[in-house]
């Protein structure tokens, strides 16, 4: 990470500002200059205050705007043909975790009126039990979705090879968007809240075909949730490890859905973000993972926010932890370097003074 660090910084930027994917900006943003490139004169800890730092909220906008848009042009047909659906968002865009400029997009198209439910649930005797198949229904709605989608965006490319998705890009949409046909689940946890956070979902998986049942609304939740109580902190460490593996030269082979779920087992107090103490966060960030990856038997037990499944549950993956922590290591020891040389000499070789050295530098 250090030999290369201009270039990975040039990379974080680049990333950031939407270049990577559409270098045609470069015109439009390619000088603009974002207040984390300001707050140091260090590359290393430029880069991590931009690997942590929200991408410029115009750019999520842009990304909500594009899912409006899919969906009028869904409902308007869709609803010709007597289909009528709900549309979320799922993902890192609504936890605000998502790291690009030009970030794509996983679009819900549940089926509205027909679901599934927790029969042992206390509403259970008030719903109507689900009349026909919800297989045959689900993919029903993908082929009408793909009807539609060729229809009325005719210049975008459209890829309908996916096997949970159909993605569409290119023509007149400014983001790349998976929409994902599904169904709802009514859950006891549901049943008895009427939050739909905890409202599940079928989606297809059309190359078994099954459908799979998943709680995207719950992990929204509860990442929005500690993102709150650490004053922004987890959102933060979970945009700088997802940066860090994106330029890594190791193999990390864990989704941006498992990266989320690891730093949200993380004690909160170690991610609590102060003002102009950033570099908490990366302290917190690796002093978490370093105690993953050398605990085996902690790590396996760790479950993803919505309580569904285990994070790390093939020693594939955490090797792959493994790797992100010393990942992280080697970022935080460029950045202890980058300290003055009084505060480098006091702390020594002594991790935990380190650590707190980092904890306070204060950068405004």
């Amino acid at each position: 990470m250090t030999i290369n660090l201009n270039s990975k910084l040039n990379d974080l930027r680049q990333r950031r500002l939407g270049i990577d994917r559409d270098p045609g900006l470069i015109l439009e943003r390619g000088t603009v200059q974002e207040p984390y490139e300001t707050r140091s004169a260090q590359v290393g800890t430029r880069y991590v205050l931009g690997a942590m730092a929200e991408v410029n909220p115009r750019y999520t906008e842009i990304s909500v705007e594009e899912c409006v848009r899919i969906a009028n042009q869904l409902t308007k047909n869709l609803e010709q043909e007597y289909i009528y659906c709900d549309y979320r968002m799922q993902g890192s865009v609504p936890c605000n975790t998502h790291i690009r400029g030009v970030s794509d997009v996983d679009f819900l198209v549940i089926i509205k009126d027909k679901y599934y439910f927790d029969a042992s649930g206390p509403k259970a005797n008030q719903y109507h039990p689900y009349s026909g198949n919800l297989l045959q229904d689900i993919v029903d709605l993908r082929n009408s979705c793909e009807s539609v989608l060729d229809k009325q965006f005719p210049a975008a490319k459209i890829d309908k090879n996916g096997k949970k998705s159909i993605k569409i890009s290119g023509g007149s949409l400014r983001r790349e968007v998976d929409i994902v046909p599904s169904a709802w689940f009514n859950s006891i946890s549901y049943q008895h809240s009427g939050h739909e956070r905890d409202r599940g979902v079928d989606i297809l998986d059309r190359s078994v075909p099954k459908t799979i049942r998943n709680f995207p609304f719950l992990h929204i939740h509860h990442v929005n949730d500690r993102g709150t109580l650490t004053i922004g902190g987890l959102k933060m460490s979970v945009r700088l490890i997802k940066n860090i593996k994106n330029d890594s030269d190791r193999s990390i082979r864990l989704s941006s859905y498992e990266l989320a779920g690891l730093m949200w087992n993380c004690p909160p107090e170690w991610l609590m973000w102060r003002s102009g103490y950033d570099l908490l966060i990366l302290v917190g960030t690796e002093k978490y993972l370093s105690a993953l990856s050398s605990n085996y038997e902690l790590t396996k037990d760790l479950k993803t926010p919505d309580g569904t499944r285990y994070i790390i549950d093939s020693p594939e993956k955490f090797d792959a932890l493994v790797a992100l922590s010393q990942e992280v290591t080697e970022i935080t020891e460029t950045v202890f370097s980058e300290l003055p040389n009084s505060v480098r000499l006091n702390a020594g070789y002594d991790v935990t003074r380190r650590r707190l050295a980092l904890s306070e530098s204060y950068l405004p």
